[in-house]
């Protein structure tokens, strides 16, 4: 009954009771506590602060508080200069971190709930708070620090080192298992002692050296210690790049709320009503809506912008008034992306629930530990509430205490009370959703929620279905440079070298992914943190060129974490069991796309040799540099790729019937690459091979007239033979998972189950077409119209269309493009423009090389609706397209897209930013005819091989990727 009578209870009422201090929302029992001190009382005869500030609101509704008594100065005054507290004028208010020790007094009258001084005010009532506060993420942001730190390899645990201040735990308690650790140190600064002037000196080319200054002028803005970039002052009247950012820091970032422009409203008669930077009124209020929480949640993993339906605008494209499917109104000095089609908002956002009508107080407040990533610190799960098949919601947190706004009727029935409205929410009870004879009952969700899939030991976590889509920056990075000043935002100061992360590569937001996270359950992966290097000397002189992190475990430090992205959808608009279960990119395999090119590209000149091309220096026109070996006809070319930089380490060379060379290219660069590859580092002999394949350590060949033979290729100098399996007429191969996918001519296409590579077996096959090529793809669309399809190059034909669902063993035949000549084909992925009332969106493109017809590009976002899209004609590539590859160049912001074709008669590079208007930029003529053609590069989505090896480090604690039988369970699942 008690907890009937609170929730009903008036908002004033209820507000004054808990700010008074004599109700406890986590115990739920009257604190025990010292009492609350009396409050300074105006009298009549004591001028006070309201005759300057007249009718401005009471900071504490319901309750008497003298401005003195948290702000200090002298009310008894009427002299603003004797009434005020005066600086000494070494605290400057910005987007730094102030002084934690000097002219608190000052401090304290600016912002009585700053951490520096907050024990003697906020602290005087509210016991144990302050200290808590200091202890918790939204103090010391461990979590972002450690993510940086590890993956440049400038801290070795992926356990808290640094926080933006340093804290203890001296409680004596310290729950090490749950991720909590006894201290943060303060944060690691950048050496300013370098020698700036000695461009060859080693440290200035190490990537470690220049992130160390990252978090200092870009990170330690954020969270409580600072007010961050929306400070009073920060813009002119009229300018807007700050809006959406103004908030307090200490306990009033979040008590204290802020309008999105900073401009007051206050009743106060000496505010200035058109300077940026004041809170909304003068008041306190524990109803915090979720837009004060976006001020601060619009960056690392975006749950702020997410949850209302928006995001960050893909690089290049137009946004605005007059743009659909963007905002109207700048946020942080930006329109964003808002397409409900796209990126609808959380389903708790659009029923008009808050953050904090989940988020506890001990989970955001923090609960006294020192946690060093956010999911150890969360205290509440989607089955508090909504309760797992089997229990109806417990409604208690993690530590077993009572949610204070939440409660069950007589009927078993769920009813959420929000905390800034008091409107009433309906919990569903999933116990009702599976049961047959409840209205609620829904046999899709009953067959989705059984014992494998929802379970207290592994299992999926419940938004793995349900999160609609997922912010992805695929490509973010940092830039350097010598010839500007750089703040840092711990000391203050200004210090040579600037340091700036906002340029984006890739935006993605229909890609998925998941793995298994810090509590062991399969969740939902997004791109952590991706910062790939730019640094420039004084001179121009490039220290380093988008060079990739690399962790102290020599793995890519281009981490994929795992996330609640809190874009929760419900019933029609939840993932399908295909969508994980049949579709390798899900898996982190990769998908095809956002393939972000290194230095080389390579063309298998069938007559000649294997030549290579220096591409970085100018992607549009890329410059002959060596021919690879002495061998003479080369006819297919496998690589294995650096798993930090996406450079080639081996290349496998088939030679037909000459057989198979290995080469080291571990150390080629444009003046050695010649030279290093005269001779081959060892060769097979003996076989004729037409075709290979490399992933995760084994090397796929196929046998000319035989089939295909798989070799151990862990020690690329010294392939084993593992397997073979018999396929006559095969032709081409690529893997998908665990499944070989066969191009075998006449017989059709082929599908080998390669799950045990000893014992290879034929799993189904499409019989009725010709097949000399193929390139699979997973088509993530909206809602649940996931479809996992194989693009198959039929010569006489043209391509035919695959669907692979619901399983690929069954292939069936749904479609095919008219294209005779077809050779070779690739996939990617581009925006287009918004046009009248169509937003911008990500469309899917195959790319046929179709010999004397020329490159067509074919719209396949829809796959059952194909749109021809634009074509490069052989006369303008002066040859006939064989081959192609899809690659993109950084740009930021952005990047460009390539299309490399290896033609009958060369190399042709094509612009194809547009693919509905590609443009052909260079012809490189070859002696004799070009019949493959491969870029090597980095990509970005693929953060885990096929046997479950981490090759992207992510920065969680405890958390990986799927491991090997985890794949191959999945993939083989029944459905």
């Amino acid at each position: 009954m008690l907890l009937k009578a609170i929730q009903y209870f008036s908002a004033a009422l209820l507000l004054a009771a808990l700010s008074a201090g004599c109700y406890d929302r986590d115990n739920r029992e009257p604190k025990t506590g010292p009492a609350k001190p009396e409050s300074v009382v105006y009298t009549k005869t004591a001028p006070g602060c309201l005759q300057c500030h007249a009718n401005i609101e009471n900071i504490h509704p319901n309750i008497s508080i003298a401005c003195t008594e948290c702000h200090g100065g002298d009310y008894s005054t009427i002299t603003k200069q004797q009434a005020h507290v005066q600086t000494n004028g070494r605290v400057i208010y910005d987007d730094s971190v102030p002084p934690l020790d000097d002219d608190l007094a000052y401090q304290q009258f600016v912002n009585p709930s700053n951490l520096r001084v907050a024990e003697k005010t906020c602290g005087r009532c509210h016991t144990g708070h302050v200290e808590r506060v200091k202890k918790s993420l939204m103090a010391h942001t461990a979590g972002h620090h450690s993510g940086g730190l590890y993956q440049s390899s400038i801290d070795s645990s992926k356990t808290p080192t640094y926080g933006t201040v340093a804290v203890e735990d001296n409680d004596n308690s310290v729950p090490v298992d749950q991720g909590a650790v006894p201290r943060l140190l303060d944060l690691i600064s950048w050496d300013n002692n370098l020698d700036f002037t000695d461009p060859d000196n080693p440290k200035l080319k190490e990537y470690k050296t220049h992130f160390r200054a990252v978090p200092e002028q870009a990170c330690v803005r954020c969270h409580l210690w600072t007010r961050g970039k929306g400070y009073r002052g920060a813009a002119a009247i009229d300018d807007d790049s700050r809006d959406g950012l103004f908030r307090a820091d200490g306990c009033a970032a979040c008590h204290m709320i802020y309008a999105n422009d900073g401009l007051s409203r206050s009743s106060d008669t000496a505010i200035n009503k058109v300077e940026k930077g004041h809170p909304l009124r003068h008041r306190l209020t524990k109803a915090i809506p979720t837009e004060q929480c976006v001020h601060c949640h619009h960056r690392g993993a975006r749950i702020g912008l997410n949850i209302t339906g928006r995001t960050q605008m893909p690089p290049r494209l137009a946004s605005g008034p007059g743009i659909t499917g963007t905002t109207d109104v700048k946020f942080n000095g930006n329109y964003h992306y808002a397409d409900p089609e796209t990126n609808p908002p959380d389903i708790h956002h659009e029923r008009g629930m808050h953050c904090i009508d989940c988020h506890t107080q001990a989970g955001v407040m923090g609960d006294g530990n020192i946690y060093g990533h956010q999911d150890q610190a969360t205290k509440i799960e989607c089955r508090t509430c909504h309760g797992t098949p089997s229990e109806r919601g417990s409604l208690r947190d993690k530590d077993g205490k009572l949610l204070n706004n939440v409660s069950r009727n007589n009927d078993g029935s769920v009813v959420l009370i929000s905390k800034v409205d008091n409107v009433a929410h309906e919990v569903p009870q999933l116990i009702d959703i599976v049961n047959k004879n409840s209205t609620q009952y829904n046999p899709k969700a009953a067959k989705a929620m059984d014992h494998n899939h929802i379970k207290d030991d592994g299992g999926l976590e419940c938004f793995s279905c349900h999160a609609s889509w997922m912010p992805n920056c695929f490509g973010c990075h940092f830039e350097r440079v010598q010839n500007g000043k750089g703040k840092n935002l711990l000391t203050g100061e200004t210090e040579e070298w600037q340091a700036s992360t906002n340029n984006k590569m890739y935006v993605a937001l229909r890609h998925f992914a998941m793995g298994v996270n810090g509590q062991r359950k399969i969740s939902p992966f997004i791109v952590g943190c991706h910062p790939i290097a730019e640094v420039i000397a004084k001179d121009g002189t490039k220290l380093l060129d988008f060079v990739m992190p690399e962790t102290t475990q020599g793995k890519s430090g281009l981490a994929h974490n795992p996330t609640h992205s809190h874009t929760v959808r419900s019933v029609g608009e939840v993932r399908t069991c295909v969508e994980c279960h049949r579709s390798p990119p899900a898996l982190g395999l990769g998908s095809g796309n956002y393939i972000l090119a290194r230095s080389f590209a390579y063309l298998v000149d069938s007559g000649g040799k294997v030549q290579v091309f220096e591409r970085w220096a100018e992607p549009t026109a890329p410059v002959f540099a060596a021919n690879i070996g002495e061998r003479n006809n080369p006819s297919a070319i496998a690589t294995v790729p650096n798993i930090v930089s996406g450079r080639t380490d081996f290349m496998f060379v088939a030679y037909g019937a000459q057989g198979i060379s290995v080469f080291d290219l571990r150390d080629a660069s444009t003046a050695n690459i010649a030279e290093l590859t005269k001779t081959p580092l060892s060769n097979i002999q003996g076989v004729d091979v037409v075709d290979l394949f490399y992933a995760a350590g084994y090397l796929y060949a196929v046998m000319r007239d035989a089939g295909v033979t798989i070799y151990d290729a862990t020690e690329p100098g010294n392939l084993r033979r593992v397997s073979s399996i018999d396929i006559p007429n095969a032709q081409r191969i690529a893997l998908w998972g665990v499944d070989l996918f066969v191009a075998a001519g006449d017989k059709g296409l082929i599908v080998v189950d390669v799950a045990d590579h000893s014992t290879p077996n034929i799993a189904g096959a499409l019989t009725t077409i010709k097949a000399t090529d193929i390139v699979l793809y997973a088509h993530f669309q909206k809602d649940n119209q996931f479809s996992s399809r194989a693009y198959v190059v039929d010569p006489g034909y043209g391509v035919r269309i695959v669907d692979l669902l619901p399983d690929f063993s069954q292939p069936r035949l749904v479609g095919g493009i008219k294209l005779v000549g077809a050779n070779g084909v690739d996939t990617y992925t581009r925006y287009v423009e918004a046009h009248e009332n169509t937003p911008s969106r990500e469309h899917d493109y195959l790319y046929v090389a179709a010999g004397e017809r020329g490159l067509h590009i074919f719209d396949i976002t829809v796959p059952e609706t194909i749109i021809a899209a634009g074509v490069i004609t052989a006369q303008q590539m002066e040859g006939k397209p064989q081959d192609v590859q899809l690659i993109s160049h950084p740009a930021p912001p952005g990047v460009d897209d390539y299309a490399y074709v290896a033609t009958d008669a060369g190399l042709s590079v094509i612009d194809v930013n547009d693919p509905l208007i590609p443009k052909h930029l260079i012809n490189l003529k070859t002696a004799t005819a070009g019949s493959r053609v491969y870029v090597e590069g980095q990509q970005l989505d693929r953060f885990v091989d096929e046997f479950g090896r981490e090759l992207k480090e992510n920065s969680h604690p405890n958390a990986s990727p799927l491991n090997r039988d985890e794949i191959v369970r999945l993939l083989r699942a029944p459905l």
